[in-house]
């Protein structure tokens, strides 16, 4: 776009008079317009706040509907979301630039500097020289690309966490959805210019409530407390792998039946199916039954600890060389069937009372944790991509 002494003026007079009309301190905000950048002046900030200029244009286009609150920032065609993030998100976003370009609809990205969120902390107050208004917080922004298509509040709150939840998986970085106020947060800048990595998504998965377990577990330093956010998501996802299992098992049955009388055999295996539907429902079965059905393990297998790997590979008869792509079906399904122990008699001994629990030689120790946990967020993850790719009458089927 073409920098003119009208288009100058013009920004500069729209932007004074949004000021003035909010009562956000005309000394107090200022902005300077270069030739493909405008510097915005926000009260104390170290230095201005820039932005490019095509950028600030659409902000400037959107201002004056601009509806203010603690939690969202929301214009005609833009929201903004504040976000707390840990300190670890300095070279994470140097590295990576992620965003989810919905085609003719929306688009979605993490941004620094977020300007209607800054705006929002100048005329709430919420500032001072060690949380300045616009810097403190970083935000997500869906932008709308066609007004007729926006979503519903609730609908995009939905998106959002998915959003977080692909984010939180790709980085590893704690985020969460916050409210404007003072927050303590720590900035690190490295010395070295990463390599950026760009990563862009068309769409994303629909939101359950196991993307909202999947970021309690990022955002928990207990180990503990994120193994068990870990296994809430296969227990949520139990139900449903269970009885698609069973239905496929009864749908083959039921054909080979089909064209001929039916027997008391015939009938005594319709009465096996049931059975075996329900015990994959149990604690016991549960984990084998969700990982078994869901998971790549051979991929995951090396993430867990040493000592746990060895011990599966003990109880199985296993040679760990031997745990690769090509490997007989009914070995990794001892691998299955031992996690599945493993991640139940862990789970065990971390809700029940101590003098109440017996110890019965699958439980991990807290030197394994962190494989545990590494394998687990890997392994939530592809089980969230299988149901997310069920038929939709399968998915809903709790």
């Amino acid at each position: 776009m073409k920098l003119t002494k009208k288009l100058i003026k013009e920004i500069e007079s729209n932007f004074k008079s949004f000021i003035i009309e909010n009562d956000l301190g005309i000394d107090l905000m200022k902005l300077e317009v270069g030739e493909d950048f405008v510097n915005v002046e926000f009260p104390r900030e170290q230095e201005d706040i820039s932005f490019n200029l095509s950028l600030f244009l659409i902000y400037l286009k959107e201002i004056n509907s601009i509806e203010f609150s603690e939690s969202r920032i929301a214009t005609n065609n833009i929201t903004q979301i504040p976000v707390f993030i840990t300190h670890q998100i300095d070279s994470i976003f140097e590295s990576i630039k992620f965003t989810v370009e919905k085609e003719n609809e929306y688009s979605i990205r993490l941004i620094e500097n977020p300007f209607f969120i800054g705006l929002a902390n100048v005329k709430f107050g919420y500032y001072n020289k060690y949380f300045p208004p616009c810097s403190t917080y970083y935000g997500i922004e869906v932008e709308y690309k066609d007004l007729s298509k926006k979503l519903s509040r609730s609908t995009e709150e939905k998106i959002i966490k998915s959003f977080l939840f692909e984010f939180s998986h790709i980085t590893r970085v704690s985020i969460e959805i916050t409210s404007l106020h003072d927050v303590d947060i720590d900035y690190y800048s490295g010395n070295e210019e990463p390599e950026v990595k760009t990563i862009k998504m068309s769409e994303l998965k629909e939101f359950n409530e196991s993307m909202d377990l999947y970021l309690k577990a990022i955002n928990s330093f207990d180990k503990e407390i994120q193994f068990l956010y870990y296994y809430k998501i296969i227990e949520y996802f139990s139900p449903i792998i269970a009885q698609k299992n069973a239905y496929e098992v009864l749908l083959r049955k039921i054909d080979s039946i089909k064209y001929k009388s039916i027997q008391n055999e015939d009938l005594n295996k319709i009465f096996e199916i049931s059975d075996s539907y329900r015990k994959s429902k149990t604690d016991s079965e549960l984990c084998k039954t969700v990982l078994s059905n869901s998971v790549d393990v051979i991929d995951l297998f090396f993430l867990l600890s040493e000592h746990t790997r060895k011990n599966i590979c003990k109880n199985t008869s296993i040679d760990p060389k031997t745990i690769k792509y090509g490997m007989p079906e009914d070995k990794i399904d001892l691998i299955f069937h031992q996690l599945g122990k493993i991640f139940y008699s862990t789970r065990n001994s971390i809700v029940h009372a101590k003098s109440n629990y017996n110890k019965d030689g699958f439980e991990c120790t807290l030197d394994d944790f962190d494989g545990l946990n590494e394998f687990l967020n890997k392994a939530t993850y592809q089980i969230i991509n299988w149901h997310s790719n069920l038929p939709k009458h399968i998915q809903n089927n709790k």
